[in-house]
């Protein structure tokens, strides 16, 4: 315990007097090399885009996509999701009710999504070379309202497809929102052992000789497909981890151990290569946790910008560097394929800066002062009186 405790004190390295527009450092309370650690996921995201996940149409930029960080780059996905159970924590912890919990949770999310959204329906003409083709306005229905497409085409008599690719890490995300912190308000310190038993049975029913998925399609359908319970190991590695920092248990940082080759099985896949890369991102996030070396690496200026821009750029670089990349090379065939993505690559990190830095904060202020005073007049409404300021918004 005491040796823990050493760690954790060490390894937490805070950073204040924050600058918005300069993200070299983090706001004080938080763990700097978590911000970091994003930075790698959409580093390993972006990677896996650019070289190897559409090798059929970039064929002179895959020369190398059996490089194992190219190859199983989207693997960093699961990393963001390390992350998230990990921080989900603190934010329940300063939430008195489900509802506001889901508020901060959509409040953080809505911006960035709904730029990202506008941002994609308008380059898409420009951006013909884009692998998923052509967009509708019925396609930005997924994004912005946090469901898959099929979802929405049974609500709603349209034909929509998600207008990027990448969102369904985030549809997952929110599901794991919505499922954790009705756990959490429901049954507090069970909370942990409640999402094991859920990720726990839908491991069996998929993976176990006996599982349901062989009598009952509509139970693998539901378990998978409706609340993506097979992904939730990730979250529940990064919860279990979350115990094992602040309540300095070895208990859970065990456990978190032995969920990892579960989690891979259950969504990532069985060969050697998947295993050892998950085994090394479960790794690394342990090390910035607990030692301060690990955590002084990944509290890096560089993987700190990353960090910062990482929401933005993962909503809306797969197609764009995709496409440019294409135009990259058309314009400018002389050049080695291994560079095309990049002029791609450095323009999307750019906007992506704009869009972390100054568009969405902007827009996120801009509806916490409608939501306001839509609260305020409602109160005012009831009790008869004037409403209170109608000043502007700050921008």
């Amino acid at each position: 315990m005491k040796i823990l405790s050493f760690c954790c004190n060490s390894a937490m390295i805070k950073v204040s007097n924050i600058s918005t527009n300069v993200p070299t450092t983090v706001p004080a309370g938080r763990i700097a090399a978590l911000d970091g650690l994003r930075g790698l996921s959409i580093l390993l995201v972006l990677l896996y885009h650019s070289y190897s996940r559409w090798a059929d149409i970039l064929p002179w930029a895959a020369s190398y996509r059996d490089c194992m960080v190219f190859e199983h780059g989207g693997l960093g996905v699961n990393l963001f999701f390390i992350i998230s159970g990990f921080v989900i924590f603190m934010t329940l912890h300063t939430c008195e009710t489900f509802g506001e919990f889901i508020y901060r949770r959509w409040l953080r999310l809505f911006p960035a999504m709904c730029i990202a959204t506008a941002l994609i329906y308008g380059s898409a003409g420009w951006l013909s070379e884009r692998p998923v083709g052509a967009v509708t306005w019925s396609d930005t229905l997924p994004g912005l309202l946090f469901v898959d497409s099929w979802m929405v085409n049974k609500l709603i008599p349209v034909d929509s497809k998600v207008i990027e690719g990448a969102f369904w890490s985030i549809f997952v995300e929110v599901k794991f929102y919505v499922i954790f912190g009705a756990l959490y308000f429901v049954t507090r310190r069970g909370v942990i052992l409640a999402l094991s038993f859920l990720f726990f049975g839908t491991w069996l029913c998929r993976h176990a000789p006996f599982g349901i998925s062989q009598t009952s399609d509509a139970v693998t359908f539901t378990l998978t497909k409706v609340l993506s319970l097979h992904h939730m190991g990730w979250f529940l590695i990064g919860a279990l981890l979350y115990h094992a920092l602040y309540l300095q248990s070895v208990r859970s940082l065990v456990f978190s151990a032995i969920v990892v080759p579960f989690a891979t099985v259950a969504n990532s896949g069985e060969s050697r290569d998947v295993f050892l890369v998950c085994a090394l991102l479960y790794i690394m996030f342990v090390g910035a946790l607990f030692n301060k070396k690990i955590a002084g690496f990944f509290s890096s200026r560089f993987f700190l910008f990353l960090g910062f821009i990482s929401y933005p750029l993962y909503l809306i670089h797969q197609n764009m560097v995709v496409a440019l990349t294409i135009k990259t090379h058309d314009t400018f065939n002389a050049i080695p394929g291994m560079i095309t993505p990049i002029p791609g690559m450095i323009l999307v990190v750019i906007v992506a800066y704009a869009i972390a830095a100054y568009a969405e904060p902007a827009v996120r202020r801009r509806i916490v002062w409608i939501l306001s005073f839509r609260s305020r007049w409602s109160i005012a409404q009831n009790k008869k009186e004037p409403v209170a300021s109608l000043s502007s918004p700050p921008l």
